[in-house]
C-alpha cells in the first residue's frame, strides 16, 4: 500500500512523502528506547471519562461500506426469516426508534460534552448487550442515580447515532453508513463491542477509505494492528477504486 500510495502523494507535489519512513512500533526515533503506546483501556482520573483519540486525519467514510455490506448479504443466500427472528427485529427497531426520539419510554438520557442530550436508551437493551454498561449501572455510580450516562469526548452525534443502531439492531446499517469509522473503532473499544470491530475491519474498509483507515491505525493509542493489516492487505491487491481525493490529509507516514 505504501508505495501505491506515496506515487498518487508525489503526483500531487507531496515532495514530503518520502522523508519519513514508519518505525516499529517498538522502537523510537533514536533506536534505544521501546515506544510506549498508551491504550484505551487506561483507567481515567475518577469522575472523568477517557477522550475518543481520533487524530487530526481525514474521516473514515463508511458510506460505500453499506453496499458491501447489501452484497455480502445477497451473495451468502440470506433465507427468509422465521416469524420469531421477524418479532425480535421488528421490536429492537421500535426500541432504537425510541430511543433516537428521546421518547420519554427510555429511561437513560446520553449527555454529550457540551451539554447536548439528544438521543435517550433503555437500561435493560444497554445492560444486556453490553458488559460495560451492566458494569457501570451495578458500580452505583451518579450516573445510574440520575439516569444520564454521558458520552465519551471525541464522539459526534452521527457516530454515537450509528454505535446505538449496532447495540440494539445487532447489524451496521444507514446510521453506521454517515458515521466516522475513527470514532466507532473507538468505541468498539471502550464497550469492548467486537462485532461491531469485526464489521469495520471486514467490511469498513475499502478502497475508499484505505488511506484514512490506515492514518487512525497508526495513532500510538491502543492497538489497531487488526486495522493496519487490513490496510495493507487491501493495498496489496490493488485499489482499483482509489481515488486521489482521499489521499487529502493523510500523513506521508500513513502514505
Amino acid at each position: 500500500m505504501k508505495d501505491e500510495l506515496r506515487g498518487v502523494a508525489r503526483k500531487e507535489g507531496g515532495s514530503h512523502a518520502g522523508e519519513k519512513h514508519r518505525l516499529s512500533p517498538d522502537v523510537e526515533a533514536d533506536g534505544d528506547q521501546p515506544a510506549k503506546r498508551t491504550t484505551s483501556e487506561e483507567t481515567p482520573p475518577a469522575g472523568e471519562l477517557p477522550e475518543a483519540t481520533v487524530g487530526k486525519g481525514p474521516k473514515w467514510r463508511l458510506e460505500a461500506a453499506m453496499e458491501r455490506s447489501e452484497e455480502r448479504a445477497a451473495t451468502q443466500g440470506v433465507n427468509a426469516c422465521s416469524r420469531e427472528v421477524k418479532a425480535l427485529r421488528k421490536l429492537a427497531s421500535s426500541l432504537l426508534a425510541q430511543a433516537l426520539s428521546r421518547s420519554d419510554r427510555a429511561d437513560i438520557v446520553f449527555e454529550f460534552p457540551d451539554g447536548s442530550r439528544p438521543f435517550r436508551g433503555h437500561s435493560g437493551v444497554l445492560c444486556a448487550m453490553c458488559e460495560e454498561y451492566a458494569g457501570l449501572f451495578r458500580s452505583g455510580m451518579l450516573e445510574e442515580r440520575e439516569g444520564v450516562v454521558r458520552v465519551p469526548p471525541g464522539v459526534g452525534q452521527d457516530s454515537f447515532r450509528g454505535f446505538l443502531e449496532f447495540l440494539y439492531l445487532g447489524k451496521c446499517g444507514e446510521m453506521c453508513g454517515v458515521a466516522d469509522g475513527r470514532e466507532l473503532a473507538v468505541l468498539s473499544e471502550m464497550y469492548k463491542l467486537f462485532g461491531l470491530r469485526e464489521w469495520l475491519v471486514g467490511v469498513g474498509i475499502g478502497d475508499d477509505s484505505v488511506p484514512a483507515a490506515m492514518e487512525f491505525a497508526l495513532l500510538p493509542e491502543g492497538d489497531r494492528s487488526d486495522i493496519e493489516k487490513m490496510c495493507e492487505k487491501r493495498a496489496g491487491k490493488g485499489l482499483e477504486c482509489f481515488v486521489e481525493a482521499s489521499l487529502a490529509g493523510v500523513s506521508a507516514e500513513a502514505a
